[in-house]
């Protein structure tokens, strides 16, 4: 959850960037609402939406008809739905005139659609492929008998697809009894469908729904059966192909490195968008990691799409990217060498449109990336302070990013020499006091060099301590430096 949340932090201080630089609009003027934003005080009025857009408060209809054999959509909507289209809301009601309304709410999605753009009417449009790619969908359903799921397995356009082999997966998970899988398959009928019955509402149990096409996955995602009704499902399945160029696919990404005591920690996200009608499943797309990179670790994700290592510091883009967009996030790290810059280095997958760097940034320390802009300076999720610079493709996209990080904190030998001269001088303290000493100038030289190392100890605790109010100096090696240096001066106390 905490990297959830950073990660959208990120997002919202990221992404946006640009428009903070746009031209100031004359004194007194108001800048056009968003097509279909309900009316807002002092605001120009929004264009007409397109023919056949859900009625949006506040906003003029547009005066082309639909297209032929469009069944009627708002307020005016008589004749039912195509098969497996979304509900549209009729939003006909005035939104209140306030400086701060919110657009009106439409009819809640099925549970597979992204909560995010179920309040936005311009991302549930059916009708096209990419971003506007009809959504899967996964509810309960009463007219299902319970303990049955039906599944439908239709195309890009919502035609039934038949002869295709459909896999219900099915876990049992318990406590005391484990993890059990098994699945069964059946193949679609005429009408694109597949019933499955007979299964256990138990919340021990889990299905999802799975179809294979060309090497690409299409499934639903993992849900329980109700008490008292069925599930019903309905998949999309698109044409497949390892042609990028093809499958009109686009990305962008963000990098989050955050220097910590003994190594630097990376978070990479890319967000994929397949803007066509076909499936693209990647072959041989590689990336390459910084220098030394290690500890990979790939986000887990409710599909396919993912990221692999590849040997050490090659990783793969596999999976399905069906249309619509994809986010495919990993971790790895690389050992932090105690210098006050470091450069780093990474190869992009190919058709990378815009990506941006973001550093959390200790007091002093700075960020310079190759061919970016300048860096701004923003504060992070945890009210940290941040650096972050974007690029975005010009003429071709962005294959590598070089970037640096200078006025790093570094550990300093100060204290370990301090340990070393406090370990040498117990040990001589020792040897003597093993001895049979003279009384008089031999011991109390002895005294006298034992209260200096105790002088110099005490004086790196205090650097110590200040380093690490100062940002200086991470807890791991704090706590290891204090150890050291609270252990040495113990010797010379008690030097016996």
């Amino acid at each position: 959850m905490k990297h959830v949340a950073r990660w959208f932090s990120v997002l919202a201080l990221a992404w946006p960037l640009t428009v903070s630089a746009q031209a100031p609009l004359p004194a007194g003027q108001a800048a056009p609402l968003p097509q279909g934003h309900p009316p807002v005080a002092g605001a120009a009025q929004a264009p007409p939406l397109p023919a056949g857009h859900p009625s949006v408060a506040g906003t003029p209809q547009a005066a082309a008809p639909l297209p032929a054999g469009h069944p009627s959509v708002g307020s005016a909507a008589t004749a039912p739905l195509p098969a497996g289209h979304p509900p549209v809301a009729d939003s006909a009601q005035p939104a209140p005139a306030a400086s701060n309304a919110a657009p009106a709410q439409p009819t809640p999605e099925p549970q597979a659609a992204d909560a995010s753009a179920a309040a936005n009417p311009h991302a549930a449009n059916p009708h096209g492929g990419g971003l506007n790619a009809p959504r899967d969908t996964s509810n309960p359903d009463a007219s299902v008998p319970k303990g049955g799921i039906v599944a439908t397995i239709v195309d890009g356009k919502g035609q039934p697809i038949a002869g295709i082999q459909v896999r219900l997966g099915k876990m049992f998970q318990s406590i005391a009894q484990g993890e059990r899988r098994d699945d069964e398959t059946q193949v679609s009928n005429a009408q694109g469908e597949v019933r499955f019955s007979g299964l256990e509402s138990s919340s021990n149990f889990s299905y999802r729904v799975t179809v294979t096409k060309g090497g690409a996955e299409y499934a639903s995602t993992p849900f329980r059966l109700a008490e008292d009704r069925g599930q019903r499902v309905m998949l999309h399945v698109y044409p497949v192909t390892s042609d990028i160029d093809e499958a009109r696919v686009m990305m962008r990404g963000l990098i989050w490195v955050e220097a910590r005591d003994d190594t630097f920690q990376f978070e990479v996200w890319f967000q994929i968008y397949n803007i066509g009608d076909i499936t693209w499943v990647p072959s041989d797309v590689e990336m390459e990691l910084p220098e030394g990179a290690k500890a990979f670790s790939a986000r887990e994700s409710m599909t396919d799409a993912r990221a692999e290592a590849d040997g050490d510091t090659r990783v793969k883009l596999l999976g399905t990217f069906s249309p619509g967009q994809h986010d495919v996030r990993f971790n790895f790290q690389v050992d932090n060498p105690q210098e006050a810059s470091v450069a780093f280095s990474l190869d992009l997958p190919p058709r990378v449109a815009e990506f941006r760097v973001v550093a959390a940034a200790a007091k002093g320390m700075t960020l310079t990336a190759r061919d970016f802009p300048p860096v701004q300076v923003s504060v992070g999720p945890q009210g940290e302070r941040v650096l972050v610079t974007q690029q975005r493709a010009q003429d071709r996209s962005i294959e590598t990013v070089h970037f640096e990080l200078a006025g790093l904190p570094t550990r300093g030998n100060a204290p370990w020499l301090a340990v070393l001269l406090a370990a040498a001088t117990a040990a001589t303290g020792l040897y003597v006091a093993s001895q049979k000493p003279a009384p008089g100038r031999g011991r109390r030289k002895l005294t006298g060099d034992l209260k200096q190392a105790r002088d110099v100890l005490l004086d790196e605790l205090l650097q110590l301590e200040k380093a690490k109010v100062d940002g200086r100096l991470g807890p791991q090696s704090y706590e290891q430096t204090r150890r050291a240096l609270v252990t040495a001066l113990a010797r010379i106390v008690q030097p016996g």
